[in-house]
């Protein structure tokens, strides 16, 4: 698995793309694009829950995960 960050990354994802959080190892999907960010899922135990994220909070806290 291999990860790749830019500066503005997060505008170029799309909806099925996978990220991990740096801070915990987190993985989520990019659902839709939502405003000035996206709409992404991420499981909590069993349950899969959606959250709104900024570009910026994903181009700081985020990365993408590479097939």
């Amino acid at each position: 698995m291999s990860f790749l960050k830019t500066e503005s990354f997060s505008e170029g994802l799309k909806p099925g793309d996978k990220i991990q959080n740096v801070n915990d190892g987190r993985h989520a999907e990019i659902v839709k694009s939502y405003g000035g960010g996206w709409i992404i899922k991420y499981s909590v135990g069993e349950e899969s829950r959606h959250q709104i994220m900024s570009h910026e909070v994903i181009n700081v806290a985020w990365v993408e995960v590479l097939k």
